[in-house]
């Protein structure tokens, strides 16, 4: 009766049932713990991890070379954070690491475009970091192919999502004649429980089949077909993927009518029209553009404004070729200025966050340090007390990047020529007035070039409008 055991017979377990290492219930057996613990200690004191010794163990004799890996760079995904934050800690000794997350991803764009875009000017690309370590944030929207190798040190369960960061490596501009994907799969234990790897494959092949797709990605046990994709109902394998249901569509229209997909496919962007839709009478769906963000944005007829997602706008905007366009409501034109203006203000609020997450460097953080040494000097004016206030707030928003570098040469000259302090003050504040002639710091010169002639910050350009459609 004292025994706390369930009615099934089954002890609960306390804290103290681990602590001395044993359990003491069904049957009066004793079952020890004691070699379980002493594995557990090991992997929580890190000394014993195979996946990574693994991993450590191919690096560089195979992912990172240079025989199959010509700029011995290489991009590794993981589905959690604390996987990455891990991974970084242990390779930061031996690579230069750049590492990724949902918090720093928009502050360190630069640096990724300069170090992994292939794209980007020679001029400005560098080799700083050779081994970038991200979540799901680099998946998409994102050019990492001056890299020709992917791991997945956590494969994901979705084939899409596997698609999208293998997308990252193979495109056009890649000087690598081969992409190359490493996977950690699951144990054959955990794989006979979980089907993670068969389940992934799946949706693979209708890949393959929609896309028409020939090269194996994931394993050598891909065949370029269906692969059961419809042998069972859509609710007993999680359903087939929506966004690959319209993929299939796409392709099956280019195949049975060429000529009016590439009709299609060349139209010019701005187009807008008006169907009938009694669900979303007198509203407006647009969708906006551009470098940097896009977006679909539904307004409906009292101007409310509400953005939707690709799976949510599609469905709307899809229609039977024999329906008819309608003429434009007149309300058409105020709707999408509304998108207009909401996604020009959230490119902005997504800028400034950005800009105030950027780390600084030691260079700002020396000039910072400088300016708040003379803001101290006891013959300082209140506007001046202001200016050095602006220019620390400026500084920490990474806007006029060479500002910082001159405040630091004239702290540099001050020492040699060992100027006193009223002659560095006004040094100072003729460098302040000349990156920030206007009080409130505003400036054309905001991405102003570096020494190299490249812009520091890549300006969003401005927002077009791909397609509006409105009901009547």
């Amino acid at each position: 009766a004292e025994e706390p055991f369930t009615d099934s017979g089954i002890k609960i377990l306390s804290k103290d049932d681990f602590k001395f290492g044993f359990i003491e219930g069904l049957k009066s057996d004793h079952i020890i713990l004691k070699d379980m613990e002493q594995k557990w200690e090991r992997i929580v004191a890190n000394e014993e991890d195979p996946k990574l010794e693994k991993f450590l163990s191919v690096l560089e004799p195979e992912l990172l070379s240079k025989s199959q890996n010509p700029e011995q760079k290489l991009v590794i995904f993981s589905e959690s954070l604390d996987t990455t934050e891990y991974l970084t800690e242990k390779l930061k000794s031996k690579q230069n690491v750049l590492s990724i997350n949902s918090k720093n991803r928009d502050s360190l764009r630069n640096e990724i475009e300069r170090n992994f875009d292939a794209n980007v000017p020679m001029n400005r690309q560098c080799s700083e970091s050779n081994v970038i370590i991200t979540t799901e944030v680099l998946a998409e929207g994102v050019n990492l192919h001056r890299a020709n190798t992917i791991l997945n040190y956590d494969t994901p369960w979705n084939a899409t999502r596997l698609m999208q960061r293998i997308g990252r490596i193979n495109r056009i501009g890649t000087k690598a004649s081969k992409i190359y994907i490493y996977n950690f799969f699951p144990t054959e234990k955990v794989e006979d429980d979980i089907q993670l790897r068969h389940k992934a494959m799946v949706k693979l092949q209708a890949f393959h089949s929609a896309l028409g797709e020939d090269s194996q990605i994931y394993s050598a046990d891909e065949r370029v077909e269906t692969f059961g994709l419809f042998d069972k109902k859509p609710q007993d394998d999680e359903g087939v993927n929506e966004r690959l249901q319209y993929l299939m569509e796409i392709r099956k229209f280019r195949e049975e009518s060429p000529d009016e997909f590439r009709r299609i496919k060349n139209l010019p962007m701005k187009i807008r029209n008006a169907v009938k839709n009694r669900q979303r009478q007198h509203g407006t769906i647009s969708y906006l553009r551009n470098n940097k963000h896009h977006a679909f944005y539904a307004v409906d007829q009292e101007n409310t404004l509400e953005e939707l997602g690709f799976l949510q706008a599609v469905p709307v905007f899809k229609c039977d070729p024999t329906v008819k366009a309608q003429p434009l409501h007149e309300h058409h034109h105020v709707h999408v200025q509304r998108a207009l203006t909401h996604f020009l203000q959230q490119a902005e609020e997504k800028t400034v966050v950005a800009r105030q997450n950027q780390s600084l460097t030691t260079q700002h953080m020396r000039a910072i340090h400088y300016i708040k040494a003379l803001q101290n000097w006891g013959h300082i004016g209140e506007k001046e007390k202001q200016d050095l206030a602006g220019a620390i707030d400026t500084i920490k928003m990474g806007r006029f990047q060479s500002l910082p570098r001159d405040i630091n040469k004239l702290q540099t000259g001050a020492k040699k020529g060992r100027l006193n302090t009223a002659v560095q003050l006004q040094s100072l504040l003729e460098i302040l007035h000349k990156h920030i002639p206007n009080a409130d710091g505003a400036d054309a010169r905001d991405t102003q070039n570096t020494g190299n002639g490249a812009p520091t910050e890549e300006a969003d350009d401005p927002p077009r409008v791909i397609i509006s459609q409105s009901y009547i």
